[in-house]
């Protein structure tokens, strides 16, 4: 993704959404900053590498903005279906011992809130949809995906370098992310993806 946005910058377009019947774009510098601003805001929030970080969104960029993110500080990301009840997502949250949680909206948010007491491991639920958030905000497990980039975008303020210098610590060989089998046959295992296996040709 640096890469890219180096070569691309805001020339070319790396994302469509369709929106309201509207499509709205991100060209590649777009695409980088929001990033590395989620990539800094959850370093600001404490996120250590190695740490996994749980996905419970819909197919929209803050998905690839929390997963490229987070897997350029080290951490391995585990996305989750959204259909799955609070028990099923907690299970999981437990299993890869989650430390943070990008939710898509106030349905994933309530649902963990059911669960929160089973969740101790987690330090932050972060929520991209505000919608019927409002009585939430002062909630202290809470807090709005605009409000991590806003985090994130104020330590590169005062850190410009550290992004890349976190990137540039990773190895190839560490996990990137880890993908839930089927599980038709049993509990759903868990595959482990390194970096190297995006980038080999």
């Amino acid at each position: 993704l640096l890469k890219q946005a180096k070569e691309l910058g805001a020339n070319k377009i790396a994302i469509r959404e369709k929106m309201y019947g509207i499509w709205l774009s991100y060209n590649w510098l777009d695409y980088f900053r929001y990033t590395k601003n989620v990539a800094l805001g959850l370093k600001a929030l404490g996120l250590k590498r190695g740490e996994n970080i749980g996905i419970i969104t819909d197919n929209h960029p803050e998905w690839l903005f929390t997963e490229i993110g987070a897997q350029a500080l080290g951490a391995i990301t585990v996305n989750l279906f959204t259909s799955s009840i609070a028990k099923e997502l907690t299970t999981m949250l437990n299993r890869i011992q989650a430390a943070y949680v990008v939710a898509q909206d106030q349905e994933q948010v309530d649902k963990l809130l059911e669960m929160k007491e089973q969740l101790s491991h987690v330090r932050k639920v972060i929520y991209v949809d505000q919608t019927g958030m409002r009585t939430y905000t002062h909630h202290p497990w809470l807090m709005s995906f605009k409000e991590l980039l806003d985090l994130g975008a104020k330590l590169d303020q005062e850190q410009p370098n550290l992004f890349e210098e976190e990137l540039w610590k990773g190895k190839p060989d560490e996990v990137a992310l880890m993908i839930m089998t089927s599980g038709t046959t049993g509990i759903p295992k868990l595959a482990m993806i390194s970096h190297r296996s995006f980038t080999e040709i």
